[in-house]
């Protein structure tokens, strides 16, 4: 894999996911043929647990290339003024706009907060000690921070082989284990899944971090030597990104199909496969930086919403809920046509001023202090085997 590279076409990838996700929690339910597409719009969490593991293991990987081992001091710290400052400002200003317009939902909110603070927000959903909540998209973040806190470590522990070899039998197991949890849940109706599976399964850590780890695994692949010339040959065939769209596109319209987002499909198969997909088209993307598909998600202002669509994940729910008590609707049930595609419109546009004003006036002085936890290590040990078509000039790394 050699040097970090910057990818523009992952933060268009990550522009198209909030879209999505955003249509999922504003569109309604009353129009099938609108809610078809909507629906399936939670999708875009898989794509970025995908994003998220094979980043932040290439970034790993490149320091053991240069150090020979991880300093996880400075892995967390870097991690924690990332990602804080924002989780933070969205849960209290959550609070604060229910404790004065819902009162009620606060007392749910307040509740929960020991979840919330201590990234087990997914595990209370998945075992039932919490329902539908304020901020519940708060749950994928948990996960993601769960994995923050193990794979570091077992990187330096296990090395990039290892844990190459690792992520590949804890996928295949998962998928077993999450099949099997499926159907002794619903054993006697197989094709409809119970609310207390679809619950146990989206949100467990358990039956979820297949997608992450796969994501993982296609950061560690190129530095098998079996898998070598197989990439450098992958980087020179033309129809490389369009075949990895159309693949990726067919197997999520199929996992995403059904009633509910932890329906048969998704909660056996669907999870891996989706995720698989996923990783194919990421590895595409930074195999043929110069693609068709390439060039359109390193449009600017794709660019510019990818960059900051871990702030509009975390502040559009708040929007949302903010402009549904405003307009007097209610969720998933919004009325006209105009109306649906005017809330969409203003949950994602008002999603992106809010979190470029965060980023500008409270991320970047958080990030600025990076640089005290900055990667100093000089190359003791050559790059393992990974052909030349991963091996190009270093700019700045995406922010996983």
């Amino acid at each position: 894999m050699g040097k970090v590279r910057y990818i523009a076409s992952f933060d268009g990838l990550r522009a198209l996911c909030i879209t999505a996700v955003i249509a999922f929690h504003v569109i309604s339910s009353d129009r099938p043929w609108l809610n078809n597409a909507a629906r399936r719009g939670w999708c875009g969490v898989d794509v970025f647990f995908v994003l998220s593991g094979f980043l932040i293991t290439w970034i790993i990987a490149a320091e053991i290339d240069n150090s020979a081992t991880v300093n996880l001091r400075r892995f967390y710290a870097r991690r924690a003024l990332r990602l804080q400052p924002a989780y933070l400002t969205a849960l209290l200003s959550f609070a604060a706009l229910l404790f004065v317009f819902n009162r009620a939902h606060f007392n749910v909110l307040f509740r929960a907060f020991p979840f919330f603070l201590s990234y087990t927000l997914n595990f209370a959903l998945a075992c039932g000690y919490v329902g539908t909540i304020p901020f519940m998209g708060a749950w994928s973040l948990c996960i993601e921070e769960q994995f923050y806190l193990g794979w570091a470590w077992a990187l330096r522990r296990f090395g990039t082989r290892g844990c190459f070899r690792a992520a590949l039998a804890l996928t295949a197991t998962i998928l077993v284990w999450r099949t099997s949890l499926y159907l002794s849940y619903n054993w006697t109706h197989p094709w409809v899944a119970s609310s207390q599976s679809v619950a146990r399964i989206y949100y467990g850590t358990d039956t979820r971090i297949d997608t992450i780890l796969i994501g993982c695994a296609a950061a560690l692949a190129p530095r098998e030597p079996v898998f070598a010339v197989l990439f450098e040959r992958l980087s020179h065939w033309r129809w490389l990104t369009a075949t990895a769209l159309s693949t990726a596109a067919l197997i999520f319209i199929w996992a995403t199909g059904g009633a509910e987002k932890g329906g048969w499909r998704a909660a056996t198969f669907g999870y891996s496969l989706m995720a698989a997909g996923a990783a194919m088209l990421t590895i595409a993307l930074c195999l043929q930086p110069r693609s068709r598909l390439s060039r359109f998600l390193s449009w600017r202002p794709l660019v510019f919403v990818g960059r900051i669509s871990y702030g509009i994940y975390l502040f559009h729910e708040l929007l949302w809920n903010a402009l549904a008590r405003l307009m007097n609707l209610r969720a998933h049930a919004i009325g006209t046509l105009s109306q649906e595609l005017a809330a969409l419109s203003i949950v994602l546009l008002g999603s992106v001023i809010l979190a470029w004003v965060h980023y500008r006036v409270v991320e970047i002085r958080f990030l600025a202090l990076r640089d005290r936890f900055a990667f100093e290590g000089r190359r003791q040990r050559p790059v393992s085997a990974a052909g030349p078509a991963l091996n190009r000039p270093v700019e700045a790394p995406n922010q996983p």
